[in-house]
């Protein structure tokens, strides 16, 4: 397929659509909306001629196809990145073999300051031995501030110079790159919730132009980067949140905003055993209430208990309630309700039958022994062990 068809937006459209690069992307990941907004990478560069890619050195110049290409790649990558580093690694290396460029690195925020960058250990080289001594000396960046790095992270954009060696850039290891022949470099920031979460940087051993598309393209392969690092945390987040609550004794559920259910452990889904046909995500509250009530889980309940105890669950009350036990007999729960910062409700469930049943056990033995005393014709009266009344008859 040729450079010129694809560099027209217009002409884009007139491509099968089962073969289109941007169809295929947003069938992967939605990693563009709109077919449009890749083909309209065509119209940030410089034309020569209606529908021709801009004239300069072929190893360098946007090649359009090559760079839908690019950005398909990293959205496959991003579907089964299981972690960061994951998807940087595919990053360094496809975009150092679009750019033919021999040097790229990935840097991520140090843990001890969140002014320093330092090395994630992901390099490329397309000759190790020639470049060892840069990297001996670059894997740590101690001011994100500073040099072609601050510039790329005061704009939240890829950056390029065409030499390094330029006063105005203070590249911080430039005889290192020197000597290894390097000359042009662009450094690409990923930032997700306004936090650089690693920075990119590519080195050429040949003078480099600034080039607006090759610079838009990149940035939008670090918002994906970006998007895919945010999801990934959030799904480490729930799967922390998971063994969190397994850990724990008691039955413990979240439910959204909307009152539908996120997440529980293996203590709740149990306890509920019986409406295990539809007992799953998405399952709202009140149906949860209602299945549970045919099955006569709740102990001697009616409309007037179910209205009562949604309206407690919406107003995070606290409730205590009685279930019917495998005996026969009735278990009393405790739940317990939280509201999170972003409003959703963690449901905690304790089995209180025990501590019921010791209270009821006493008040029986307290009625026993006030019925003895009060059979008795001569006075009695209990002292506790600090000299206080607590019990007499009236002899």
């Amino acid at each position: 397929m040729r450079n010129s068809v694809l560099a027209s937006p217009r002409a884009c459209r007139k491509v099968r659509p089962s073969y289109c690069p941007a169809i295929h992307l947003r069938r992967k990941e939605k990693v563009i909306s709109k077919r449009s907004k890749i083909c309209g990478l065509a119209g940030k560069g410089r034309r020569t001629g209606r529908g021709t890619p801009p004239r300069g050195n072929s190893a360098h110049t946007p090649d359009y196809a090559r760079l839908i290409r690019l950005l398909g790649t990293i959205a496959e990558a991003a579907v089964s990145a299981a972690t960061v580093p994951d998807i940087l690694r595919v990053a360094v290396e496809e975009i150092c073999r679009f750019l033919k460029w021999p040097v790229g690195h990935a840097f991520v925020p140090s843990e001890r300051s969140s002014r320093e960058l330092v090395s994630s250990g992901i390099w490329h080289f397309d000759d190790p031995k020639r470049f060892e001594p840069f990297r001996r000396v670059s894997g740590n960046f101690p001011n994100i501030h500073r040099g072609l790095i601050g510039r790329a992270v005061a704009v939240k954009k890829a950056v390029l110079t065409p030499d390094i060696a330029d006063k105005t850039i203070e590249f911080v290891y430039l005889d290192e790159a020197r000597a290894a022949g390097l000359t042009s470099g662009i450094v690409l920031p990923v930032i997700t919730g306004g936090r650089v979460i690693a920075v990119l940087e590519f080195y050429a051993t040949a003078r480099v132009e600034k080039d607006s598309t090759l610079l838009a393209a990149l940035d939008q392969v670090a918002r994906h980067i970006g998007h895919v690092a945010e999801r990934i945390q959030t799904r480490a987040s729930h799967q922390r949140l998971a063994a969190a609550i397994e850990g724990i004794g008691d039955g413990v559920a979240l439910f959204d905003k909307d009152e539908r259910l996120l997440l529980f452990n293996r203590r709740y889904a149990a306890e509920f055993s019986v409406i295990a046909d539809v007992f799953k995500p998405g399952l709202t509250f009140e149906s949860f209430i209602r299945a549970l009530t045919r099955k006569g889980y709740f102990h001697q309940v009616n409309e007037d208990w179910i209205r009562t105890r949604l309206r407690r669950f919406r107003a995070r009350e606290d409730v205590e309630h009685a279930v019917s036990g495998a005996d026969g007999r009735p278990e009393w729960r405790a739940v317990r309700h939280h509201l999170t910062p972003n409003g959703e409700t963690l449901v905690v469930l304790s089995d209180i039958t025990a501590h019921k049943r010791a209270e009821q056990e006493l008040e029986s033995s307290r009625y026993l022994l006030r019925t003895a005393l009060d059979s008795m014709t001569d006075g009695v009266a209990l002292f506790d062990k600090d000299e206080r009344l607590v019990l007499w008859n009236e002899g």
